[in-house]
């Protein structure tokens, strides 16, 4: 076992690319199938760290809502949502270095990550925004390094956009239709970096779309509409055309795939750096699963060789009666579908939990519009014979463990989503996984 540091960390979405098991190293844990991360894109809102309410059923929050722009003074520039504006991202393994990316020299193994932007009706003070604005993200990177061999590297912060950095995410009359990747990043801000090998697992920490001004605009998540129209609620930042692409979507319509989660390096609640990549970049080796981390235990899940697991996430109305949904009740269908996950004794059986991690901000019933305190949504995943399909909402699990539900109107942002074991213990992260080719 690694020495470790201390401070506990929470990480978003990861995406995996590899490039074959005939390699000699790429031994980590990997499912056989998860392709592409798509994600709608909401309102980003300040985390709610003093309260200052409560939440009709009784949980801290801060009354009212502020957007990073609110919070900046609203300054010129600063981007808002149209009456029919909508967002989404899309991050896509590809099996060689992307168009996007070219690296002239890159090595034969060079795998790439593409990435698309889609919005419309983007507006500012002036109207529909013209302009540029900028993408943050931390990317946290299992790999098998070429000169190395398999590990963990510290995590990696990609820009595009803003000061001294290259030109970021234009628009053009409210509109944003722009694609990368993230070797074309690396290629201009960190040239010494050679564009990542084949058989890398990207770990998406963060991921922010910033205004003109560099102040977070949008992120992942899911927004339900207003149900009832008569409501004078619902005035803070969304988009507003909640029936088209405001869904999270991975690996195709309403789709995320799960790919392995593994323990950073020289971050929060990770590994403490003992090698270093072929660029010099510290790393930790071996990688470690959290599963290999805590010993190894016998019910402790695997991926087999066909394994795979995936999760649905959309806006929905709520179906469930009963005094704790009155008719302005929205919700968030969930489907989670595994297969082939084993144990040490072959097809795992046991009871894991899908935790989704979110910053809720919505129109409370009692006290108007909100941001609640950042707070975890449990889903008991009961695993059979290596396998388990749960289709459930929201509000099944926030009627029965918080005596709550979601009102029509609420803006879920998607901190974290991850599959953990029987024991615990975190397995998947969201994520993408380039199909697997010798010699890539």
């Amino acid at each position: 076992m690694m020495k470790r540091l201390l401070i506990a960390g929470v990480g978003v979405l990861s995406v995996s690319v590899t490039a074959g098991m005939a390699s000699a190293q790429c031994a980590f844990q990997h499912p056989a199938k998860a392709k592409e991360l798509k994600t709608s894109l909401v309102q980003a809102f300040v985390p709610c760290d003093l309260p200052n309410s409560t939440t009709q059923t009784g949980f801290s929050s801060c009354n009212p809502p502020r957007t990073y722009d609110e919070a900046a003074g609203s300054p010129m520039g600063g981007w808002k949502w149209g009456g029919s504006s909508w967002a989404w991202a899309k991050f896509k393994a590809v099996r060689r270095n992307s168009p996007w990316g070219k690296l002239g020299n890159a090595p034969r193994n060079t795998a790439d990550l593409g990435i698309r932007i889609r919005a419309g009706d983007m507006l500012n003070a002036d109207g529909l925004v013209n302009g540029t604005g900028s993408l943050t993200s931390l990317l946290r990177a299992t790999l098998e390094d070429r000169v190395s061999g398999d590990m963990t590297r510290i995590d990696l912060p990609l820009e595009l956009g803003g000061t001294g950095v290259p030109p970021g995410v234009p628009v053009a009359n409210g509109a944003i239709n722009f694609r990368t990747s993230v070797n074309a990043i690396l290629k201009d801000s960190i040239p010494t970096v050679p564009g990542f090998p084949g058989c890398t697992s990207l770990e998406l920490v963060s991921f922010i779309l910033h205004d003109e001004n560099g102040t977070p605009f949008a992120t992942s998540g899911v927004f339900l509409p207003d149900i009832d129209d008569t409501s004078p609620g619902c005035t803070f930042q969304h988009p507003r055309e909640a029936g088209r692409d405001q869904r999270i979507r991975f690996g195709g319509p309403n789709t995320i795939p799960f790919v392995q989660a593994f323990v950073p390096c020289g971050a929060a609640g990770g590994n403490v750096p003992n090698s270093s990549t072929e660029t010099g970049e510290p790393g930790c080796q071996p990688a470690e699963t959290y599963n290999e981390e805590a010993g190894n235990p016998p019910t402790g899940w695997l991926w087999g060789k066909r394994g795979r697991a995936s999760m649905s996430l959309r806006s929905a109305s709520n179906k469930i009666s009963g005094p704790l949904n009155p008719p302005n009740t929205a919700d968030v269908a969930v489907h989670v579908s595994l297969r082939d996950i084993e144990d040490a004794n072959g097809y795992a059986s046991g009871t894991g939990t899908l935790s989704i991690l979110c910053r809720t901000t919505f129109e409370d019933r009692a006290g108007g519009d909100m941001t609640m305190i950042d707070f975890p949504v449990p889903f008991p995943l009961a695993l059979v014979a290596g396998a388990a399909g749960i289709t459930t909402s929201f509000n099944a699990i926030l009627n029965t463990s918080f005596g709550s539900s979601l009102p029509g109107c609420t803006s879920l942002e998607i901190i974290d989503a991850m599959i953990l074991d029987e024991n615990g213990t975190p397995f998947g992260k969201a994520g993408v996984l380039l199909p697997d080719m010798p010699n890539f």
